[in-house]
């Protein structure tokens, strides 16, 4: 009886395990990726047309972490942008890996990247600061070193409002207008 006993306990507790965890919330709260959630600054070493980038690793509706970003021209412009297949966290050595699929504005060129993240905790114990590199595959390999600092959610989307191109030969600075969208009638004349 109690061998019957401790196999339904047994039962019952990995129910209620794989109840929590499928509760978004409660993974969340678990996961060790949780600590580095959030939105990025990066600045990218010996870029030559994207010298900054904007990023967000947030934990998406399958219960998947994510690491998503925008490249930006000198002026503010989006010039590429990539999703991960794929994120890692290493608590014990406070790393990332990564790989993503990217897309480069000016030409449609697709290409595949890897990468990694070294995060840096601030004297309060939080994540504020990463170094690491990244490497974008298609014709040429390309390897480029990257700082992380945190920023806002807010800081995150104006980084990514653009000037139209009149407001831009207006003087008309990429923070003070947000990028419009065309109509869809002007979509179907195009």
């Amino acid at each position: 009886a109690s061998f019957l006993a401790a196999i339904c306990v047994g039962i019952l507790l990995l129910l209620f395990y794989d109840l929590l965890m499928s509760s978004k919330v409660i993974r969340r709260k678990l996961s060790v990726l949780a600590q580095v959630e959030g939105a990025w600054a990066i600045t990218v070493s010996e870029s030559y047309d994207r010298p900054t980038s904007v990023c967000k690793i947030y934990l998406n509706s399958n219960g998947a972490y994510v690491y998503r970003g925008f490249a930006l021209t000198p002026d503010g412009a989006i010039a590429a942008e990539w999703i991960s297949r794929d994120v890692a966290f290493d608590e014990n050595k406070e790393e990332m890996s990564f790989t993503a699929d990217g897309v480069v504005i000016a030409n449609s060129k697709r290409l595949r990247n890897y990468g990694y993240i070294k995060f840096i905790k601030n004297t309060k114990g939080k994540y504020d600061y990463g170094s690491g590199y990244f490497v974008d595959v298609d014709e040429d390999i390309v390897e480029r070193r990257m700082t992380l600092t945190r920023i806002t959610s807010a800081e995150f989307d104006q980084s990514l409002i653009r000037p139209s191109e009149g407001d831009a030969k207006a003087g008309v600075k990429p923070e003070t207008k947000p990028a419009e969208k065309p109509s869809p009638k002007a979509a179907e004349k195009a």
